[in-house]
């Protein structure tokens, strides 16, 4: 599958996705249901790509888990550790590459908790990145630079053009038109710079 074709699954799975919470919310569902629906919709399609791309590269030795399933060790210099994770942990060739947040919106809270997890992450190993990939941007751009700079998140990627409007969260999915094809090839194509720099070596 080329990456136009991922990128058209994906755009598929989101249509389809809104549209089921769509029927959930003239159902009159709770908010906390509706709230996890959305939440999962991120994590499913890092899912997605990720183990699209790896049929693209059968030599390496790709898996994408869920974080709390495969925790990170951390381990200090005294030999005491923790394990530590956030939403997707990516592996190739046993080796972990990528450490990603997903998030229906981010806003400063919950990058501000991003760069806490990253950064207790790398703190005795700085070999893999740490972003986040967000349906939509709700963090204002001083606070968004701010925690950039810090250098424990890598990359910030969005799929919907625009800011969010809290004004209209109680229309689900408002921000569906404004999901963006070139964001999604750019998630694409940024996640699979993994693949290529491991199949360079």
């Amino acid at each position: 599958m080329n990456n136009q074709e991922i990128a058209n699954q994906i755009k598929n799975y989101l249509q389809n996705e809104y549209a089921l919470m769509r029927e959930l919310d003239v159902s009159g569902t709770k908010g906390g249901k509706m709230r996890q629906k959305s939440g999962d919709i991120t994590e499913t399609l890092i899912e997605m790509i990720w183990n699209d791309l790896a049929e693209n590269y059968p030599n390496l030795n790709a898996h994408i888990y869920t974080g709390t399933d495969k925790p990170y060790r951390i381990e200090d210099y005294d030999g005491n550790y923790i394990e530590e994770s956030v939403d997707k942990h990516c592996y190739i060739n046993n080796e972990l590459v990528l450490a990603i947040e997903c998030k229906s919106y981010l806003d400063k809270c919950y990058m501000q908790r991003a760069d806490g997890d990253f950064n207790l992450l790398k703190s005795y190993n700085k070999n893999f990145d740490g972003i986040i990939v967000s349906i939509e941007n709700g963090i204002a751009d001083n606070s968004y630079n701010f925690f950039l700079n810090r250098k424990n998140i890598d990359k910030v990627y969005y799929l919907a053009i625009g800011k969010r409007n809290s004004a209209k969260d109680k229309k689900i999915c408002y921000h569906e038109e404004r999901i963006s094809d070139q964001l999604i090839m750019q998630l694409i194509e940024g996640i699979e710079q993994y693949f290529k720099k491991y199949n360079n070596n």
